[in-house]
């Protein structure tokens, strides 16, 4: 089997712990903003965000602009601007219907968060991934801390990183500064 490049944004460590168990078929591996090591809420924190995405009931015959301006007033009440930021990229209209839903499967996000609880002790028991490994954070964003470097080279010992001036969404806030490293990381020989 020929092996891959793989790039991991979304949910935390979960496909970097897939990629640790499966290294034969993982050429190099790129991670964006998020870390291997937590996340950055807890699962009562990120329940409550999903309940609020969850039990939006929004009526098709609303514009998106007032659509959005109620769930936005509703996820306010379960996590701060930035967050709701966010998450607001994710709400869709149905041109044809009008529903309004997620982007995102809300409901299979929310009752897959109790799966978080043994994470981290999953994956301490897995071997390192030698193969090269960049990672790409936002200096702004909550997702990837700085301190954590050291215990992540320890899981991706061949590892590098790269700080954009960004929050979460590196790839949407500085595309081609993005574009330019993911370019020269799997174009390398090494």
């Amino acid at each position: 089997m020929a092996a891959a490049s793989v790039a991991v944004d979304g949910v935390p460590g979960n496909t970097v712990k897939i990629v640790r168990r499966v290294a034969r078929v993982v050429e190099r591996l790129i991670v964006v903003d998020i870390s291997p090591i937590s996340v950055p809420r807890s699962t009562g924190e990120m329940t409550e965000i999903f309940d609020a995405m969850v039990s939006l009931d929004l009526s098709p015959s609303m514009s998106m602009s007032e659509g959005r301006k109620i769930a936005r007033e509703k996820l306010l009440k379960a996590t701060e601007d930035e967050t709701v930021d966010f998450i607001m990229l994710n709400l869709r209209k149905d041109p044809d219907s009008g529903a309004f839903s997620w982007a995102c499967n809300a409901l299979v996000l929310r009752d897959f968060l109790t799966r978080f609880d043994k994470y981290q002790s999953n994956l301490e028991e897995l071997p390192p991934y030698t193969g090269p490994t960049t990672f790409i954070c936002g200096s702004r964003s909550p997702y990837m801390r700085r301190e954590q470097w050291p215990q992540i080279q320890k899981m991706f010992p061949n590892s590098e990183i790269h700080w954009l001036e960004a929050g979460h969404l590196v790839h949407f806030e500085k595309p081609q500064e993005f574009l330019t490293i993911v370019s020269e990381f799997l174009n390398r020989t090494d």
